[in-house]
């Protein structure tokens, strides 16, 4: 049982996760962390709608997941991570959970954001966590897609 990507993705499932990044690292297992995905009965099916047979489905509270995570509670063999919100990563580590990684690949446009590239957009919120992550270890980075390159997330907390 092996955690292959831990991502913050505002949109959790979609076809971009489940065609491309689940597909290329052969996952079998997808937790989504929401306390608002795991209360709403629509957002619920929507996803569990979009994931391809041979992948299992979890969507978790971030207390739920915590107790997945922190005890290896995996059913699958590759799992991948989805958070929809930076604040819960945040939520996670402060209760002990840490990711060796963390991808950033769908932060969107709300009013008091700023865009730095395409789906990065953070406030003043966000950069203190990214930071907070950073410094405590995490190899936290930005990218879209697989087919996107890989950047350290550094290079957008530089003021």
């Amino acid at each position: 049982m092996k955690i292959v990507l831990t991502r913050v993705d505002e949109r959790m499932i979609h076809g971009q996760v489940m065609t491309v990044w689940a597909r290329l690292l052969s996952v079998d297992e997808a937790i989504v962390i929401s306390d608002y995905a795991a209360h709403d009965e629509l957002q619920r099916t929507t996803m569990e709608l979009s994931v391809p047979a041979g992948v299992d489905l979890t969507i978790a509270t971030v207390d739920e997941a915590y107790e997945i995570l922190s005890h290896a509670k995996l059913r699958g063999s590759r799992t991948m991570v989805i958070f929809k919100e930076l604040h819960d990563v945040v939520s996670m580590v402060g209760k002990g959970y840490k990711p060796e990684s963390l991808n950033i690949g769908g932060m969107y446009r709300k009013p008091g954001k700023t865009e730095y590239a395409k789906a990065l957009c953070l406030d003043q919120h966000d950069i203190d966590d990214l930071k907070m992550l950073v410094d405590s270890g995490i190899d936290v980075f930005y990218q879209v897609s697989p087919m996107t390159g890989k950047e350290s997330i550094k290079k957008y907390l530089q003021s």
